[in-house]
């Protein structure tokens, strides 16, 4: 079983290197780049973890 794991990260040089480890390690992600976006992606699929930056514009994490 493949996990869907969903990265919600503002900064492309953070998100970048999460993204690369968790795909080298054979798990299925999802980017999300604000919160908006974050919430549009986690109500359209099941993900079996959520790595969340709190401190976004716009919407934050808390």
């Amino acid at each position: 079983m493949t996990h869907h794991i969903l990265v919600v990260e503002d900064q492309p040089e953070i998100s970048s290197i999460v993204l690369r480890y968790l795909q080298s390690e054979n798990y299925l992600t999802d980017l999300a780049q604000d919160g908006f976006s974050a919430l549009k992606l986690f109500n359209q699929h099941t993900f079996h973890l959520v790595i969340l930056d709190v401190m976004m514009p716009g919407i934050n994490g808390f």
